[in-house]
C-alpha cells in the first residue's frame, strides 16, 4: 500500500471514531480535508484504491449455541435453539478461505458464537485463520464458561493468537483457569462492562434522512461472516436469519456464491457504499434509544 493510501486509509478509520471531531489549526484542517475526500471514495463503489480490501474486524460465527441464554444479548442467541448439528471444519474453512481470497487484510479475525468453545472442531478451524499470511491476529471470543481445549492450547505459544474472556462475574466460573494459565495469551474483560438496547428486532419506521444519520453514528467495519454470507453487522446477519426481516441484494454477499476474488471485491464495495441498511430500521444503535442494560441477564 503506497503512503497516500495509507494516509487516506488511516484518516477514514480515525474519522469513524470522531478522533477529528474538533477542527482547530491548519493541520487539522488538512485532515478534515482528506477525511471528506477519503469519505468520498468510500462511497463509491468503483474507487480504484486498493485500500478498501483492507478490514479493522471481520467476525466469524462458528455456532449459535451458547452456554447461557442473556436476555440482551446482541446476537439474540436467546432466540436460537441449541443444536447438535454443526457445520463441519471443511465448510467454515472454506468460506473463510473464499472470504480471504477476495481482500487484502484484516486486522483481527474474532471467531465467536454463541459460545464458540462448545464447537467440536474450533482448534481446526483457527489453525486454518492462522495459517492465512492477510490475518494479522486471531481471537477466540468466549464467555468463561468453558474449560480451554487442549487442542487449543496446543496452538500457543503464538502471538498472533488471543483468547478474549468476557467477564460476566459468577456466570464465567472458569475464568480463574484462564488467568492462571501461563502457557496462553488471554485478555479477561474488566467486570461491570456496559451492555446497551439494540432494539430487539422490533421495526422503528423510520424515514431515510433518520436512518442515513442512525447509520453515520453506526460502529462500523465489524463484519459478519455466518453460514457463508458475510454481513455488515450481527444485527444484519442475526435477524436475516431469523426472518425478522430480509436484507435487499446489495447488503450482504454470498461467500460461496462468489466465482472469484475480484467479483467477491466488488460486492464488497458495494455493502460499504451504502448509506443506511434495512437491519437500522430494526437497531437502536445510534439513537437515543440505545440505552444502558444489565449485562448478561439471564
Amino acid at each position: 500500500m503506497g503512503m497516500w493510501k495509507k494516509i487516506l486509509f488511516k484518516v477514514t478509520q480515525h474519522g469513524r471514531d470522531g478522533e477529528l471531531s474538533h477542527i482547530g489549526n491548519k493541520c487539522h484542517k488538512y485532515l478534515a480535508l482528506l477525511l471528506k475526500i477519503s469519505k468520498w471514495y468510500l462511497r463509491h463503489p468503483d474507487y480504484p484504491f486498493c485500500y478498501r480490501s483492507y478490514y479493522t474486524y471481520i467476525e466469524l460465527v462458528i455456532t449459535t449455541n451458547c452456554t447461557l441464554k442473556c436476555k440482551h444479548c446482541c446476537h439474540y442467541i436467546n432466540r436460537f435453539r441449541n443444536s447438535s448439528e454443526y457445520a463441519t471444519p471443511e465448510i467454515i474453512n472454506g468460506d473463510i478461505g473464499q472470504l480471504l481470497d477476495g481482500i487484502k487484510w484484516v486486522d483481527v479475525f474474532r471467531i465467536l458464537g454463541g459460545e464458540p468453545l462448545l464447537y467440536p472442531d474450533i482448534h481446526k478451524v483457527v489453525s486454518c485463520v492462522l495459517e492465512s499470511k492477510k490475518v494479522g491476529m486471531v481471537e477466540i471470543v468466549t464467555n468463561g464458561t468453558i474449560s480451554l481445549k487442549k487442542e487449543i492450547v496446543s496452538l500457543f505459544p503464538n502471538d498472533r493468537l488471543n483468547i478474549y474472556v468476557s467477564n460476566y462475574g459468577k456466570l464465567s466460573g472458569k475464568i480463574s483457569e484462564y488467568a492462571n494459565s501461563p502457557d496462553i495469551n488471554v485478555t479477561i474483560e474488566s467486570q461491570g462492562s456496559v451492555w446497551r438496547d439494540y432494539g430487539n428486532l422490533i421495526y422503528q419506521d423510520r424515514n431515510d434522512k433518520e436512518l442515513m444519520k442512525q447509520y453515520s453514528r453506526c460502529c462500523r467495519e465489524r463484519y459478519i461472516l455466518f453460514d457463508g454470507m458475510l454481513f455488515n453487522c450481527a444485527t444484519s446477519a442475526f435477524g436475516s436469519r431469523l426472518k425478522a426481516f430480509q436484507p435487499v441484494q446489495d447488503e450482504f454477499v454470498d461467500v460461496r456464491c462468489s466465482k472469484n476474488g475480484d467479483e467477491l471485491r466488488r460486492k464488497l464495495k458495494r455493502i460499504r457504499a451504502r448509506k443506511f441498511f434495512t437491519a437500522c430500521n430494526y437497531c437502536h444503535y445510534g439513537t437515543d434509544k440505545f440505552v444502558a442494560v444489565e449485562a448478561a441477564e439471564q
